[in-house]
C-alpha cells in the first residue's frame, strides 16, 4: 500500500473545507448538481458505477474519473470502506483528479 503525500494534502483541504461528500450526502449533492469531481473506487459495484455513468451524461460539469491504483483513499478519508466521494470545491476537485491521473500513469509503468 503506497502513499502520496500530495494527494494526502489535497484530500486534507477538502476536508477541512468540508468540501468532500460520501454516502447520502454525496447522493444529495449529485441529484442537486452540487458536485464537481466524482471519483470511483475498486470498491465500487457495477450497478453503481452505470448509476454515475448515468449522472456524468446528465451533469455536463461533472468530471467522472475511476481509480483503481494502490493507495487507500478510504483510509485517508477515514473510512474503512468507501465506493465513492465527490469534492465540490472546483480547485480541489481539480487538484485531486490530476493527482490521481499522475498516479495512473506512475503505476502503469
Amino acid at each position: 500500500m503506497e502513499r502520496d503525500q500530495k494527494l494526502e494534502t489535497y484530500l486534507g483541504f477538502s476536508l477541512k473545507s468540508n468540501t468532500i461528500y460520501t454516502g447520502m450526502k454525496l447522493e444529495e449533492k449529485l441529484e442537486k448538481g452540487k458536485i464537481n469531481a466524482l471519483i470511483i473506487l475498486p470498491s465500487c459495484q457495477e450497478k453503481d458505477r452505470k448509476r454515475y455513468a448515468d449522472i456524468k451524461e446528465r451533469q455536463t460539469n461533472l468530471t467522472l474519473f475511476s481509480y483503481d491504483g494502490d493507495i487507500n483513499i478510504p483510509l485517508i478519508l477515514g473510512y474503512k470502506r468507501l465506493k465513492a466521494f465527490g469534492i465540490q470545491n472546483r480547485s480541489l476537485a481539480k487538484a485531486v483528479i490530476d493527482r490521481l491521473q499522475e498516479l495512473t500513469k506512475e503505476e502503469q509503468r
